[in-house]
């Protein structure tokens, strides 16, 4: 399966984007410079980053991890 671009998106978007195109290991993160530890309502974040980055070729089951910022 392949990373689709994500970054400006609304997270909880983001992350039913990728678990409806299959990927099961999804983690969300708070982006450093938000200022915050930890991401408690995705719908009311912005994804800046999606680590592997967009394009890239995984197994369903590897970790894609979605930072955000509020």
């Amino acid at each position: 399966m392949t990373v689709p671009e994500l970054k400006g998106q609304n997270g909880a978007i983001a992350e039913s984007t990728l678990k409806g195109l299959g990927f099961t290991n999804v983690r969300l993160a708070a982006d450093p410079a938000s200022g915050k530890s930890l991401v408690a309502l995705p719908e009311n974040w912005t994804v800046t980053k999606v680590e592997p980055k967009a394009g890239t070729e995984l197994p369903p089951t590897q970790l894609v991890v979605i930072t955000m910022t509020k």
